[in-house]
C-alpha cells in the first residue's frame, strides 16, 4: 500500500504571553507567514480560528 504525504510540511511555533492582546498578536502573524507561504486563501478562516482560540485560552487560564 502507497501512502501518500504533502510535498514538504511546514511547521511554525508561536508562542504567546497570557494577555488580553494576545489574539491580536496571533491574527498579525497569520497575515504575515500566510501570504509568505502562499496560502491566503486560507486566512479569513485562520484568523477567524486563531482569535476564537486565543481568546478562549486567556479567558479561561
Amino acid at each position: 500500500m502507497v501512502t501518500v504525504s504533502p510535498p514538504y510540511t511546514r511547521t511554525y511555533a508561536l508562542h504567546l504571553p497570557h494577555d488580553p492582546r494576545a489574539p491580536r498578536v496571533a491574527r498579525m502573524t497569520l497575515r504575515a507567514v500566510l501570504p509568505a507561504y502562499g496560502l491566503t486563501e486560507l486566512l479569513d478562516t485562520a484568523e477567524l480560528l486563531a482569535s476564537e482560540l486565543t481568546t478562549n485560552a486567556y479567558r479561561h487560564t
